[in-house]
């Protein structure tokens, strides 16, 4: 097969519920579905293993959060792919420089995958959660999170050293809490997005990527 295809990369424990808000008409999509690390597995390694779900020669991935810098990994797989981030970082750099401290210190591994699959007021805080059905959702996905997954992931976040620079385009909101924006280096900018814009913002969004996608389609 050599079709342009949408490969979808949900973030950290989140699964294909997260894009219900986002339709790209006109174009198919896949949606990645993570697997269970190995241990002491690199985050490149692991990108290989799920470069196995990719059945297109090219391939075009569409990053969220930390699906971002696995979209970044998978696309160093296949020279003739492209990517877009959406709420994620371009390098280790736009990680802000306390959580950059802090994983320094090994901070980050005091909270256990199990903590942090648990709907609390900070978490929605963070991920500024409006109450509702996005509260709903977003405490349905955590909760159906695998623990290892999510504490593997932070710590690959916290600490990557790859580079997403050859990006085709980066979506950002301006209210991000846990990735603010102001550390990164986002081509577009949504005014009062915050980290869980996917869903709050999916219809303004949708109609982002389908402009950005029609142009680089053929």
């Amino acid at each position: 097969m050599s079709d342009f295809h949408i490969y979808l990369v949900p973030g950290i424990g989140a699964d294909h519920r997260v894009f219900e808000s986002i339709h790209l008409d006109g174009f198919e999509t896949t949606i990645i579905v993570w697997e269970q690390p190995k241990r002491g597995e690199t985050i490149r390694e692991y990108a290989k293993r799920l470069s196995q779900q990719i059945k297109h020669d090219r391939p075009f991935f569409i990053g969220l959060s930390f699906g971002g810098i696995i979209a970044a990994e998978l696309s160093q797989l296949f020279p003739s792919s492209k990517f877009i981030l959406i709420s994620s970082i371009a390098s280790r750099m736009e990680v802000p420089w306390w959580a950059r401290h802090a994983a320094a210190l090994g901070m980050n591994r005091w909270f256990s995958g199990a903590f942090m699959k648990k709907p609390n007021p900070l978490i929605r805080w963070i991920f500024s959660i409006a109450p509702g059905h996005q509260r709903e959702l977003f405490d349905a996905i955590l909760r159906d999170s695998d623990p290892v997954f999510l504490y593997w992931a932070l710590n690959e976040l916290l600490n990557w050293k790859g580079n997403g620079s050859k990006r085709l385009h980066h979506i950002h909101g301006k209210k991000d809490r846990l990735l603010p924006c102001r550390f990164t280096s986002a081509d577009t900018i949504i005014e009062d997005g915050a980290h869980f814009m996917i869903v709050s913002h999916g219809n303004e969004i949708s109609t982002l990527l389908v402009h950005m996608l029609q142009k680089v389609e053929h």
